[in-house]
């Protein structure tokens, strides 16, 4: 066999094995077969590992961003709303941030949330989370039974809803620019998470809509004098206002000064020598009492100090009402009773004068003796609370007889206090009057004007309206423009507003007189009357009412340490007990004492939840 037969041979043989490799690879249907290798446990554990990190870190950043808040159910209201524990938190956080002045999501809410406060209903101790959540859990319904009515009526959310949550972001996105945070980050320190001005939203225009249906049906209901003259005898005192003088002393209060009564005319006869050697023995018994004051004081603790200080106090608040037989006799006492150099601040005769006080506007000591059926003009008393003591002159009551006013305004505020700021801001608001009267003077053209220029936030978007308006709300130049009795309707004019002598703002109002409306008293009459009708309405459908919570994702709601919860509400439970048992060994009964059962279960109530929620109050005006 020679050569190129031998290299034919292997080369076929090379062949036919190649050909057996190819056909062992095949399947039974003539197709490839799949490569088989070696199963990797290590590489698939890292895998899995991987794939179950990111999905941890997935569901964290949901946690974190509030998606539980936003999306899980913490209770059904009237057996088919849904309310998320956001909405419940916006609805809280608001209540708790206006009665304490705190957010209940920081450290210091929290804390507030566990520790036991007296129940008004139960009048036992509760953690007050459990008190909040409670008494909203038993107003929801009635909360959504108004939306129901708001859809049942026709009404959707439309411009007002859109123009409402609009104020509200405004508000928000500049309280969050003052604190240098961004918008949503506030909300989420406000409310907690999932708090965003786009979770807030549809949560915010709902219950908008609700309050102008409300507001609507409010404002529809009609009634006669009879029904007025009823609720004015029945609470006269939320219709008066009351006028009188007062003059408080305290602690640092200065003794009074004799030197300012009259002279007695035998005193100015008396002989000089007399006089002197009277005067001499009169100032060696003031240095006296003045050493034996200093050697007592240095005695003194600070708690004996401040009760004698205290008496004292009280003592010349006592002494000034006696002498106050008449009005003329009270300004002088004040004058006496006030420092040099403070005397001119009472100069003004009206300095003391408190008019038109409202008894809701007074402290309640205050309200229920000026308030007195049987006070009359001239009466005096002292009043004495939390250390100062103040001396009540009264004038005179009435019923609030004067008219409401709605008017247009046009703010123009100075830059600064300078002359040149006042000249400018004169020189702006005199060129927009001099356009709204070269138009076509109407108040459609002066709202126009308001939004463009205006700078007050509290009616800009508005046109500058403020309707209804009550004497006494607004700045005196303001009001007395618009009150002035030669005022028509449609009249506009330019008023001047002094920051130095307001303690507030100075800037000019271009203002456009509307209408006279009623009078004060009837109007805020009406508005009583409207609500009670329309909150009986609502009491009368009480039993289709219903609240249902979901307790799991209600530890979503006003989220606490749920340790220390439960420690706390042992510690009231145990409190209980004891309470018991000592009443049971005083009565002699040893297995119940009475009223015990009812307290113990007050305290061991589950709490239930809320969703009503306040639409956020709007920035006042400037000009308030």
């Amino acid at each position: 066999m020679n050569k190129d037969t031998n290299e034919n041979w292997k080369s076929d043989e090379l062949r036919a094995e190649r050909k057996e490799r190819l056909q062992a690879q095949k399947s039974a249907d003539g197709g490839k077969k799949q490569i088989r290798k070696a199963f990797n446990f290590r590489k698939f554990l890292i895998i899995v590992l991987v794939i179950a990190i990111l999905l941890g870190l997935g569901y964290m950043g949901l946690i974190n961003a509030g998606y539980q808040e936003t999306h899980k159910v913490a209770a059904i209201v009237n057996g088919k709303y849904e309310v998320t524990p956001l909405e419940i938190n916006y609805t809280l956080g608001t209540s708790f941030n206006q009665m304490f002045r705190t957010s209940a999501f920081n450290l210091d809410g929290k804390t507030m949330l566990v520790n036991p406060q007296l129940d008004p209903e139960t009048k036992s101790l509760r953690p007050l989370r459990d008190i909040l959540i409670d008494n909203f859990g038993k107003s929801a319904g009635q909360t959504y039974a108004v939306y129901d009515q708001a859809l049942a009526a026709g009404y959707e959310v439309g411009p007002d809803e859109h123009e409402a949550f609009d104020r509200f972001k405004q508000n928000i996105e500049r309280s969050a620019a003052q604190q240098q945070m961004n918008p949503n980050h506030l909300l989420s320190l406000l409310f907690g998470r999932g708090a965003s001005i786009k979770s807030l939203q549809p949560i915010l225009e709902r219950h908008f809509l609700a309050a102008r249906y409300q507001l609507d049906t409010q404002n529809a209901y009609e009634f006669t004098d009879a029904d007025y003259t009823a609720e004015y005898e029945a609470h006269p005192e939320l219709y008066d206002y009351v006028s009188f003088h007062a003059f408080g002393f305290n602690n640092a209060s200065p003794d009074r000064d004799d030197s300012l009564d009259e002279k007695v005319d035998k005193e100015q006869d008396q002989p000089a020598e007399d006089a002197k050697d009277d005067q001499a023995e009169a100032e060696t018994q003031d240095q006296d009492a003045e050493t034996q004051e200093k050697e007592t004081e240095a005695e003194e603790t600070e708690a004996d100090r401040n009760a004698r200080l205290n008496a004292e106090a009280l003592e010349k608040a006592e002494a000034m009402a006696a002498a106050s037989t008449s009005l003329e006799k009270f300004r002088h006492e004040a004058m006496a009773y006030t420092l040099a150099e403070d005397r001119q601040l009472l100069e003004d005769e009206d300095a003391t004068l408190v008019s038109r006080a409202k008894y809701t506007e007074i402290s309640p000591a205050f309200a229920n003796w000026l308030f007195d059926e049987a006070r009359k003009e001239g009466d005096t008393t002292v009043i004495s609370d939390n250390g100062r003591h103040s001396v009540l002159y009264f004038v005179s009551r009435q019923r609030d007889d004067m008219n409401t006013y709605s008017s247009r305004h046009i703010l123009i505020m100075d830059k600064d206090e300078s002359e040149e700021a006042e000249a400018e801001a004169k020189k702006t608001a005199e060129k927009i009057l001099a356009d709204y009267q070269a138009g076509d003077k109407t108040e459609d053209a002066f709202a126009a004007l308001a939004k463009e220029y205006s700078q007050d936030p509290g009616s800009k978007d508005n046109g500058g309206l403020y309707e209804n308006t009550q004497p006494g709300l607004f700045v005196k130049a303001y009001e007395e423009w618009c009150l002035d009795p030669a005022r028509q309707e449609g009249d506009v004019g330019l008023v001047r507003v002094d920051g130095k002598a307001n303690g507030g703002y100075s800037g000019y109002h271009i203002i456009y007189f509307k209408s006279l409306g009623e009078s004060v008293w009837k109007s805020q009459a009406k508005l009583a009357m409207a609500r009670q009708k329309f909150a009986d309405a609502l009491e009368a459908q009480a039993d289709t009412y219903s609240f249902e919570a979901k307790e799991d994702n209600m530890k979503l709601v006003l989220p606490v340490d749920q340790n220390a919860l439960e420690s706390v509400k042992e510690s009231i439970q145990d409190l209980a007990k004891s309470v018991q048992e000592k009443s049971s060994e005083e009565t002699g009964d040893k297995e119940t004492a009475p009223g015990a059962e009812e307290t113990s279960a007050a305290v061991e109530e589950e709490p239930t939840s809320a969703a009503e929620t306040e639409a956020p109050e709007e920035e006042t005006s400037a000009q308030k």
